[in-house]
């Protein structure tokens, strides 16, 4: 907290939860009682200017959303999980404020550098189902009142690539041309001879 000279009157400058306050007062005596008023407050956590969120880190709201009866019930709840402690390893410390959409990028870009769950190269897909379980985590806690804001808004999801590239092996063949229907053969005998 800062108090300058600011044109002909006086500055009072100050960060208060990650939110840059700044009031002008004629005089200094005026501008430093404010400032001994606004601390005061913030150490007695009852600053008036700022709403608190009901959770003050990441960790805490993952640990929220987790424990509720109709996400448990969901058929991803697992898969949602495991989503969930890779989020809270970037998330976990970082105070719920600080969680923008740009460190969301940040985790997005780091994830598709390390391993997947099954120890290779992390796909876009799986990045996305992590960020699309953050995005129902942030919206059901707008929802509920838990949170003011939901930093997901505008966050895109990576491009994904789910083409195979495989043909199939002469054996596979030989058995699918035996069980495929007599009218569909030479349609099937085309696109395995064409790829």
């Amino acid at each position: 907290m800062a108090v300058r000279r600011f044109g002909k009157g006086w500055q009072a400058d100050f960060y208060a939860y990650s939110d840059r306050i700044r009031k002008v007062f004629p005089t200094r005596k005026d501008a430093m009682a404010y400032e001994g008023k606004i601390k005061a407050s913030i150490r007695e956590n009852r600053y008036f200017d700022v709403k608190r969120e009901a959770f003050e880190t990441f960790k805490e709201l993952s640990d929220w959303y987790l424990s509720l009866e109709d996400v448990k019930r969901k058929k991803s709840f697992e898969r949602d999980k495991r989503s969930m402690e890779k989020l809270k390893v970037f998330f976990g410390t970082h105070p719920l404020r600080h969680v923008t959409a740009s460190l969301i990028g940040e985790y997005q870009t780091k994830r598709m550098g390390e391993p997947s769950y099954r120890g290779q190269r992390t796909k876009p897909a799986t990045v996305n189902r992590e960020i699309a379980c953050l995005k129902t985590m942030f919206s059901k806690a707008v929802q509920e009142g838990k949170v003011e804001r939901n930093p997901t808004k505008g966050v895109r999801l990576l491009r994904e690539n789910n083409e195979r590239e495989r043909v199939l092996s002469f054996e596979e063949w030989e058995r699918y041309k035996a069980k495929c229907p007599r009218w569909y053969l030479p349609l099937a005998v085309a696109a395995y001879r064409t790829a």
